[in-house]
Order: structure tokens, then C-alpha cells, then sequence
């Protein structure tokens, strides 16, 4: 028979594991050994006690032995931990899981404890510890924890055991995990094209990121530089603002030829926490047109001839007058004009 941890010898109290076992013909010898047939799979860890008594039919023979002859102490079972943490980013949430299998029927708490980028070792005090997460289905996540700085952290988890497992825990090396800086996003606002002379600029407002720092690098390439190679036909370099929406405006440049303009914006970081970010080629356009003037309509007319005599006339066209020929006289209307041979001009 064998008693669970504190059951023997208490009145009341009955076995977890019996078994009869025969020992052999009508003498008893008493030299034999007998082993159980049986086996007993303890619940729960402590210090068990066997007894054996012998029976002749119904009636005891001998024994039975005594509590405390035949002690057997069963230990505690050792689960194993396994731990995932979360992916990060800073100013973006991370988390630990730890997950606890085998052991007998593992339960309790898990504790988590966080170290900075600059302690790889994990001795110095940990930026964060989360203690007394209850295992549910054998894990256990830990709150979330918001870095501000990047760089490789280290999660220690350890299961704190119960009274049928031990305590485990994660080694320090077991859990790195790197806080990666975060990526701003570049919104441009470029100024319209025009004719050649036209000053165009481009405008770029600087969101998201963790608190970024740094400059703004605006490049506008020429016609000639369709794939953004090569040298800009302008550089302008701004360093963001200190505080404030973080917009910031290039300078201005003045084509001098016409064609189709593109600018390529690149945000530098200042610091280990942010990436730096450029827009792409193509993605931002500045349409320069030929020189103004309306087309069509030259500077001075020829080839009016007055009927009737065929003497080229030659003249000026004001804006704003009305030229017209009829019955071989040029008239044109808000303009005085005399006719000389072979030529209209203007009356003085």
C-alpha cells in the first residue's frame, strides 16, 4: 500500500495505490521478494509511505510494516519556458509571452523583467519588471512596455513554480529583442509651374517618428534628368524647427529652360531614433512652359496688299485696334493712321 504524503497511520485515511501480489505455495518462505505488478503516477510532490503486510487467506501473518520504513520522497517536476516577445518599434508598444509545458499540471505566476539596450548583461536594475501574471492554458503575456530609445533590449521571464514544479526562468541572452527606430512620413507641397522665369519651391511638412530631429534636403532635377541622376539643377538644405509643425519651405529657384521639373525631398535624421526617409523620383513635378507672348501673332503685319494698286502695305498692329480693309482703305479703328506710297503709318 502506499500513502500519500501525510496519510499514514491517520485513522480514516485510505491508500492511493494497493495491490495483493501472491507469494507462492502453502509455505512461506520468507526470504521472497515481491515486486508490484501495478504502478502509481504521484499527483502532487512530498514524502510518500509504502507498507506491506502478509496474509494467509483473510488473516495477517505478518506486518504490517511500519509508517516511516519504507519512505519514498517525490520531487518536484521541472516544466520548461519558452518566451516570444513582440516585435518594436520606439514610441510603439512590446511585450513579452512566455509559455510553461510539462511539469505536473503547472500553475502560478509568471515575472517579467525588462533591460535597457546598454546593459546586455542584464546586471544592472531592469527599465521595467511586470510581477504576478497568472498562467492561463500554460501562458502568460506581460503588460506592455513603451521604449523611448533604440537599440537591442533583453526580456528575463521567469515561472515562479508551485507546489509540484519548480521555479524556471529565461537566461538573459535567451530574449534580445530590437527596439527599431521609427519612420517619419514626408507630405511635399510643391508651388505651381509657369513660363520660363517662373520661381517655383517646394514645401515639406515632417509627421510622425518619435520627437524627429534633423534636416530637410530639397533636390529639383532638370528636364534632362528623368530618372533623378546626376546633379540637381537646384539644392536647398532646412533644418527642421525646434518645436511646432515640422514644415519647413526651400528655397526658391528660377528655371531658365523649360520642360518638365522634379523634386526628390529627403528627410536626415538627427538622432539614433528616427530613420531617415526620401520621397521618389516622379513623385513631384514642376511644368515649365516656353517664354509668354500669344502665338500666332507677330510683332509687325505683311503681305496686305490695297486693292487696285497692289502697294504692299506695312503697319503696326495695336492691341486693342481692329485692322480691316475694304474698298482699297485701310481702316483701323481707335488708331489714326495715313497712308504713304507703298506703306500705312501712323499719323504724328
Amino acid at each position: 500500500m502506499l500513502w500519500a504524503p501525510g496519510d499514514c497511520g491517520v485513522a480514516g485515511r485510505t491508500p492511493v495505490f494497493s495491490e495483493s501480489d501472491p507469494v507462492g505455495g502453502s509455505a512461506l518462505p520468507h526470504n521472497a521478494t515481491v515486486i508490484t505488478q501495478g504502478f502509481y503516477a504521484p499527483a502532487m510532490a512530498g514524502m510518500y509511505q509504502w507498507t506491506a503486510e502478509l496474509l494467509h487467506g483473510s488473516a495477517v501473518d505478518a506486518g504490517p510494516t511500519a509508517c516511516g520504513d519504507e519512505p519514498v520522497n517525490v520531487i518536484k517536476a521541472t516544466p520548461a519556458l519558452s518566451s516570444q516577445p513582440s516585435a518594436a518599434t520606439v514610441g510603439g508598444p512590446m511585450t513579452d509571452q512566455a509559455r510553461v509545458t510539462g511539469g505536473a499540471n503547472p500553475n502560478g505566476t509568471v515575472s517579467f523583467r525588462l533591460f535597457a539596450a546598454s546593459d546586455p548583461q542584464c546586471a544592472a536594475a531592469p527599465v521595467q519588471a511586470f510581477g504576478g501574471v497568472a498562467l492561463s492554458s500554460g501562458a502568460a503575456t506581460s503588460p506592455a512596455f513603451t521604449p523611448s530609445i533604440a537599440g537591442t533590449y533583453h526580456w528575463v521571464a521567469a515561472y515562479g513554480g508551485d507546489a509540484n514544479n519548480n521555479a524556471v526562468s529565461s537566461a538573459c541572452a535567451d530574449e534580445p529583442v530590437t527596439v527599431a527606430a521609427a519612420t517619419p512620413s514626408i507630405a511635399t507641397t510643391p508651388s505651381a509651374g509657369g513660363p520660363v522665369g517662373t520661381p517655383v519651391s517646394d514645401r515639406a511638412l515632417i509627421t510622425g517618428g518619435f520627437h524627429p530631429t534633423g534636416s530637410v534636403t530639397f533636390r529639383l532635377y532638370g528636364p534632362d534628368s528623368s530618372g533623378c541622376n546626376g546633379t540637381p539643377a537646384h539644392t536647398s538644405t532646412v533644418p527642421l524647427p525646434a518645436s511646432g509643425p515640422l514644415m519647413v519651405t526651400s528655397d526658391t529657384f528660377t528655371p531658365v529652360r523649360p520642360g518638365t521639373y522634379s523634386w526628390v525631398v529627403t528627410f536626415s535624421s538627427g538622432d539614433a531614433n528616427n530613420s531617415s526617409v526620401s520621397t521618389s523620383c516622379g513623385a513631384e513635378r514642376a511644368v515649365i512652359t516656353a517664354a509668354g507672348g500669344v502665338q500666332g501673332i507677330s510683332s509687325g503685319v505683311q503681305g496686305i496688299s490695297t486693292p487696285g494698286t497692289g502697294s504692299n502695305l506695312l503697319g503696326a498692329l495695336v492691341v486693342g485696334g481692329l485692322l480691316a480693309v475694304a474698298g482699297g482703305l485701310l481702316v483701323l479703328l481707335g488708331v489714326a493712321m495715313r497712308r504713304t506710297t507703298g506703306a500705312v503709318q501712323p499719323s504724328r
